[in-house]
């Protein structure tokens, strides 16, 4: 797209996308695509191109220049023989949207661009947004981190010993394998607010440009998605669709089951084909996908266990997978109220890792504490920490031992004690 060249002797006037500065072109002394600037009004394009002259000055970038191959009524603002107002009262103009070029040399001005994508109603623009592409299912939007996903689990999950380890490996070895056999499946279990949640936010944010916020991370929660018992067989269809369809659209999709243990029996065998060992299924192939479920159930086993070690004075970093792995298992296929009841996910060892998240400790809680301090910008204070900690409930009543909530309040009363 071509602009006029400025005339020397015409009145100066700022152009309607002159940068907050004033000048000519948009905000020329930051040189970024994401300085802040405002578009014109549509009202004041209009008046801009009505006042301009070929000979005379015109915007920096002529918004209303068309190909020679545009039809000539879209010059006029709509069909021919209507106003702009007549043809925007009709939805009958342009959408436009905004894009970035991109330098050639680091040196360069950032310029700004305007297209025409499509006739169809006028949608108005948010006059404050810069608009950037869609997300593609390539290497520019996702692509793994694999030592930032370390350091994370390392600084950010307390108490985890075994699934930090097990998640650790299990992730990185299947990002790592560019052919893998069978989509990475992941069923976590253990209590409320001690870090599976967290967990999957921590992968999607080390796989995801956009982490959870990235089309192609897909949450499902049993209350909100599947209510319902007697529509079962309409969420195995839809259910069935939806990962089809994602996974069409894009091989790196992940999808997070929440609340598996409200889920109901049977609904999730639908999905059983997809998480196997082929190669494609109508076309599609799965293997490049993550699964996670997210489950209360085996919380009780889990616990024990801990509590287990704790009586005999063993160190809780002493537990390994091997101590809970077979009771978990074990709890969720027998468990009535459990989404892999009699499953056949279970049954033909399609779930690659029953991972177990320990009760959490009051110095785990102290921990959580101080490291949402600096999340929140503030300077960590332990004696802060000790006192929201210790306003928390434990259990068992005698020994008060463990959390009952985990780290799960420490968000919402955190501006209670700073």
């Amino acid at each position: 797209m071509t602009s006029r060249a400025p005339n020397p002797s015409a009145p100066s006037q700022r152009s309607p996308l002159s940068g907050p500065t004033g000048e000519s072109g948009l905000c020329q002394e930051s040189r970024s695509p994401r300085c802040a600037f405002s578009l014109p009004r549509r009202a004041d394009l209009r008046n801009s191109r009505k006042s301009s002259d070929p000979g005379t000055q015109g915007t920096p970038f002529d918004l209303f220049h068309t190909r020679k191959d545009t039809p000539p009524q879209r010059q006029a603002g709509g069909e021919e023989g209507k106003t702009p107002a007549e043809a925007e009262n009709e939805g009958d103009s342009l959408r436009w949207q905004i894009y970035d070029h991109h330098p050639d040399q680091e040196s360069a001005p950032w310029r700004l661009g305007v297209r025409v994508l499509r006739r169809e109603t006028y949608l108005e623009p948010d006059l404050n947004k810069i608009y950037t592409p869609s997300e593609s299912c390539d290497s520019e939007w996702i692509s793994f981190d694999a030592e930032g996903f370390k350091v994370d689990l390392e600084s950010k999950l307390f108490g985890q010993h075994i699934a930090s380890r097990v998640i650790l490996k299990a992730v990185i070895g299947f990002m790592r394998d560019k052919n893998p056999n069978k989509p990475l499946v992941l069923s976590l279990h253990g209590w409320s607010g001690i870090g599976k949640n967290f967990v999957s936010k921590l992968i999607a944010a080390n796989i995801y440009k956009k982490g959870m916020d990235s089309s192609f991370v897909h949450v499902l929660t049993s209350e909100l998605h599947f209510p319902h018992q007697s529509k079962i067989g309409t969420y195995k269809s839809q259910l069935q669709q939806r990962i089809k369809d994602n996974v069409r659209n894009c091989e790196r999709s992940m999808f997070i089951f929440d609340e598996m243990d409200k889920m109901h029996p049977g609904l999730i065998d639908s999905i059983k084909p997809y998480l196997g060992y082929h190669n494609n299924l109508d076309g599609v192939s799965y293997r490049k996908a993550i699964f996670i479920f997210l489950s209360n159930a085996g919380g009780e086993s889990i616990t024990q266990t801990a509590l287990d070690f704790w009586k005999a004075g063993r160190d809780r970093e002493e537990i390994e997978l091997s101590d809970v792995e077979t009771l978990l298992s074990s709890s969720a296929f027998n468990s009535k109220n459990y989404g892999l009841w009699h499953s056949g996910l279970i049954d033909e060892n399609l779930v690659d890792f029953f991972v177990p998240f320990l009760p959490l400790e009051y110095r785990h809680v102290v921990q959580c504490v101080m490291a949402e301090m600096k999340t929140k910008g503030l300077r960590p204070d332990q004696n802060v920490a000790d006192k929201m900690a210790k306003d928390l409930q434990y259990f068992p009543k005698s020994d008060k031992v463990f959390s009952v909530s985990g780290c799960k309040k420490i968000c919402s009363r955190h501006h209670m004690y700073t």
